[in-house]
């Protein structure tokens, strides 16, 4: 479910219309699917109007998103402020970024998917947040100026698939997950290879 609230002062924080929108689309998935469920349904359920819906959200899909894309923004900032290099750079970046993850607070949808019909509308939804993981990837690893080559090319993509990999293995290992960390260290520090003076 959506964890970030706005406080009103006094008693239980009270939930934003975007997350009570995330609460009830995340319901209405779980109990009849996502293909199944419209937005009309969505706003029903959340008790406001399909005005605000669209306040928050382009479409049915980015109900999935906004944690993620917070997630991506620290990713960012992490990556500019590691004074590693290479693959050591990008698992403590990614480490340092899903921390939070560790405590619980892993976005909805990488624990839900398959639960809720594996839609291929988010997969479709995803599609940008991959590409700016690549980005960033390539821009802090192996795009230096000097260096955009095709081979750097080839490793920033490799590298994405297989972080992208490791992150929703290391999700769907449940409760007992341990640290991020050391999983990504077992699954990425093997392609260490690639990153040799050729493209640093």
């Amino acid at each position: 479910m959506a964890s970030a609230q706005a406080h009103t002062g006094r008693g239980r924080p009270k939930a934003t219309n975007a997350e009570t929108l995330q609460e009830a689309a995340y319901d209405l998935f779980l109990t009849q699917g996502y293909d199944s469920t419209t937005i009309a349904q969505i706003t029903a359920t959340a008790g406001v109007g399909r005005t605000t819906f669209f306040n928050y959200f382009a479409e049915k899909s980015d109900v999935f998103w906004p944690e993620i894309d917070k997630t991506l923004a620290r990713l960012k900032l992490a990556l500019q402020t590691h004074d590693k290099t290479g693959i050591d750079l990008l698992i403590a970046a990614v480490s340092d970024t899903l921390k939070p993850w560790e405590a619980g607070a892993i976005p909805w949808i990488l624990s839900h998917f398959a639960a809720i019909g594996s839609p291929v509308a988010a997969l479709d939804s995803s599609g940008s947040r991959v590409h700016e993981i690549a980005a960033l990837i390539r821009t802090h690893l192996v795009s230096t100026p000097a260096n955009k080559n095709f081979t750097a090319e080839i490793a920033a993509a490799t590298l994405t698939g297989a972080l992208l990999a490791a992150i929703f293995e290391w999700v769907q290992k449940g409760p007992d997950r341990g640290s991020i960390h050391h999983h990504l260290t077992q699954r990425l520090q093997p392609l260490a290879h690639l990153f040799d003076e050729k493209i640093r």
